[in-house]
């Protein structure tokens, strides 16, 4: 009873063991005994001798209840959509007319539900769904603003089949939840989007920092339509919404058509400086079959920079700066590099003095100044020597978004990156 009938208060919080139950159904003795109907059943009682005396028995789980916690204030967050489709990747479902219609984003209460598989479109949604236009739809939020609908928005809607788009919405303790629909046009009626993803983590009480996931081809029920150019077929009544199959491929094999990120927005004010510090761990111990006593790390480059420039990044292509730390530990080419993107998507950098000492330990720091526009740190330093091996950070936002203050402390292990410059494997 999680209401304390003492004060008539509900209770925040209640925890306890469980331990392992009989349901008195089946008489099996064992984890892997024979069925054993037991007929009539036999009281559900703890179990015994088969987890030892039992008066000894451990519990097998450990319960909590605890009451949501409510985030507090208020957050905006940037919703972006990337999309990705492609002749190559839906080649049985794709035309050269292919684009997209304006997401429709909205921050809304659990009360609230734009769109959920298995559920029935609404008239906004049909309206998007066959056409992409976003006037019935953005007509039923603001009927409902207010009560279960906080800030909407629309974004811009994307002319190909790939690209990107982005609108901002601000979450409240009220709306803290966010879903988003587009539609794949031309379509009969198939729609991408997210549907009810809360932004508060209702354990800590903390506003999430992001939330991104792939998206799928989805069926809105309102039209009968088969293929992407099928003549109208209105579906009465509607079908429940569903993700799409054979059209787009079989249903396990289907590729996602884009990619939503939901990031927190907050901007910090100010400037704030930070040390990086490298401590290195390249030791025999850690790894003896890629050690020696020469090894050490070239002067280290950290960067302060925007979300649009990477320094490097896995999957990436090195840059004439990064081949030259890479191969050869030197930094002048990567310097200039910077010093050229100064001002527009970097700001501040450092590079250390000079290596480690010889044997992979020890430890060096450089100073960056970091703002709002530059919020990134990246950092990198060669692994020497080798071929074309680094080690560093790639693009860690020391923005707190969801507070709008600066982090004060961050820390990772960092791993040994091929530059993919050069092909020597010792």
């Amino acid at each position: 009873d999680m209401c304390d009938r003492t004060t008539g208060m509900w209770k925040e919080f209640a925890s306890m063991n469980a331990y392992p139950v009989d349901a008195g159904t089946d008489s099996g003795m064992t984890f892997m005994a024979e069925d054993m109907d037991t007929n009539p059943r036999e009281p559900i009682a703890l179990l015994g001798e088969q987890f030892g005396p039992a008066e000894d028995v451990m519990p097998v789980a450990y319960v909590s209840i605890s009451a949501p916690i409510e985030c507090e204030g208020s957050v905006p967050y940037k919703m972006t959509f990337d999309a990705t489709w492609s002749a190559m990747s839906h080649p049985q479902a794709y035309v050269a007319s292919a684009h997209w219609s304006p997401p429709v984003v909205a921050a809304h209460s659990d009360a609230y539900t734009m769109w959920e598989l298995g559920g029935i479109a609404t008239p906004g949604i049909e309206l998007v769904a066959e056409t992409g236009s976003t006037s019935s739809l953005t007509n039923e939020l603001k009927a409902v603003q207010g009560s279960t609908v906080g800030d909407y928005s629309v974004a811009g809607s994307i002319g190909s089949g790939s690209g990107t788009t982005y609108t901002t919405v601000t979450a409240t303790p009220a709306y803290s939840s966010i879903s988003m629909v587009s539609m794949i046009a031309p379509s009969p009626d198939w729609i991408v989007g997210v549907s009810g993803i809360d932004m508060c983590d209702h354990e800590t009480g903390l506003w999430k920092q992001a939330y991104s996931t792939y998206v799928y081809p989805v069926d809105a029920g309102t039209d009968n339509g088969l293929t992407l150019t099928a003549p109208n077929s209105d579906n009465t009544p509607h079908d429940p919404i569903a993700v799409l199959g054979q059209q787009f491929g079989p249903p396990e094999e289907v590729n996602p058509m884009g990619y939503v990120s939901i990031v927190a927005d907050n901007a910090c004010t100010g400037s704030q400086d930070y040390y990086v510090t490298l401590d290195g761990m390249w030791t025999n111990e850690y790894h003896p079959g890629a050690w020696i006593p020469e090894a050490t790390f070239s002067p280290m480059v950290a960067a302060a920079h925007s979300a649009d420039y990477d320094m490097w990044y896995l999957g990436g292509i090195a840059t004439d700066g990064l081949e030259q730390v890479a191969e050869s530990g030197m930094t002048s080419i990567l310097g200039e590099e910077l010093a050229a993107l100064q001002g527009t998507s970097v700001g501040d950098y450092s590079m250390a003095e000079g290596p480690l000492a010889m044997g992979g330990v020890g430890s060096f720091s450089v100073k960056v100044t970091l703002t709002n526009k530059y919020s990134y740190l990246s950092m990198v330093t060669m692994l020497a020597p080798s071929p074309d091996w680094i080690t560093g950070v790639s693009s860690v936002d020391m923005c707190d978004r969801t507070t709008g203050m600066w982090k004060e402390f961050a820390s990772m292990n960092a791993y040994p990156v091929d530059a993919g410059t050069d092909s020597g494997m010792t």
